[in-house]
């Protein structure tokens, strides 16, 4: 390689598939510069199932125009109520809520580790058996190095508990908030800007506020949004905070703003609309930007639906893979690939590759 012109090396990069270059880049400094300065970071999706269905495996949907899916063995599949919930992602590392434990996986390397040292009690109503706790984020402290999950009720909380998951065993400690109102239960905490974010409502004016959890300080404060509609969600687009409103009362417009500069209000500004006539949006579910795909179209998801929208010509593709059984999916977590070991020294298999099956519906806006 280092005989070859650099115009030359740089077009055989070109044709590559984007996981041969990961594993590539791991062969010397040299090319792990020359792949990173040419390569674009690549948005993946991780299909995770009900936490019933304790066999349900897991499905990572990869590629620039996500036409590739793989599936991969469920961790403690075999165990009684050990399926896997997904509770949220940073940098590449997925959090995975089972009973009685957390696990950490890299989707991308398959590398994963469990984290036990919870509490019986309080971790069974965290997955889901009880209806106190329900809203979850997931995110790295910087400062003292380790993950961190975030756990509380999503009516009237005014107190989380805050997970810190170090080295095999985790502590915890109680942080106030609040109290706010979650008008959606089952939103999971955006991690960006070492913080982890959620929509509420506050109780004492119904005001529509983002809570934001600082890593560092282990605290609470809150952040203003664009403006504020009948259903809001957050997503993150090209590592800057992403604010998803839908109107009620103005037929379904949706309007995609995106946060400049982080933490500066008045940085907001709109990304696009979709129009009211769009055939996903004809219901009252909630509609979630997840990731950019190839060109310049957005990966949704609207209920149990994974579409990709082109602002360009205002068209929809719906995203069908063979053996991934929608009405079975209960979380999409966008997540990117990174070399980010877990020095855990366990491996998850991958089952199988399967194709994309796609679907298009074209309607002006």
């Amino acid at each position: 390689m280092s005989s070859l012109p650099e115009e030359i090396i740089m077009e055989i990069i070109t044709r590559l598939p984007r996981r041969s270059l990961f594993r590539f880049k791991c062969v010397s400094k040299p090319w792990f510069k020359v792949i990173s300065e040419r390569e674009s970071p690549a948005n993946n999706l991780l299909l995770a199932g009900d936490k019933h269905l304790v066999r349900t495996p897991l499905f990572s949907v990869e590629g620039t125009s996500f036409d590739e899916t793989v599936e991969i063995e469920n961790p403690k599949k075999n165990h009684h109520h050990k399926a896997a919930v997904a509770l949220g992602c940073c940098n590449g590392i997925v959090c995975l809520g089972q009973t009685y434990s957390v696990c950490l996986l890299n989707p991308s390397t398959k590398e994963y580790k469990i984290v036990d040292g919870f509490d019986k009690e309080e971790f069974v109503h965290m997955i889901g058996f009880n209806k106190k706790f329900n809203v979850y984020g997931f995110g790295y402290d910087q400062t003292n190095k380790y993950y961190k999950l975030v756990q509380f009720g999503w009516r009237i909380s005014d107190q989380a508990i805050v997970y810190s998951l170090n080295m095999d065993t985790c502590s915890k400690i109680f942080v106030k908030i609040g109290p706010y109102n979650f008008s959606n239960r089952d939103q999971l905490g955006i991690y960006i800007g070492d913080a982890i974010h959620w929509i509420v409502r506050r109780n004492f004016d119904s005001t529509v506020v983002i809570i934001c959890f600082d890593m560092k300080e282990n605290a609470f404060r809150e952040m203003l949004p664009p403006v504020a509609g009948h259903t809001n969600t957050l997503g993150v687009l090209e590592e800057k905070l992403c604010f998803l409103c839908r109107y009620k009362y103005r037929g379904g417009i949706i309007d995609i703003w995106v946060m400049k500069t982080y933490n500066i209000s008045d940085s907001w500004y709109k990304l696009f609309s979709i129009g009211k006539n769009v055939p996903p949006f004809t219901t009252n579910h909630p509609t979630r930007v997840l990731c950019f795909a190839q060109s310049g179209k957005v990966v949704l998801r609207h209920g149990k639906k994974l579409l990709v929208y082109d602002p360009k010509d205002e068209t929809f593709t719906y995203m069908n893979y063979k053996g991934v059984c929608w009405n079975f999916i209960k979380s999409i977590v966008p997540y990117v690939a990174s070399p980010v070991p877990l020095k855990s020294g366990t491996y998850l298999r991958s089952v199988r590759t399967s194709e994309k099956v796609t679907q298009k519906r074209r309607r002006e806006v």
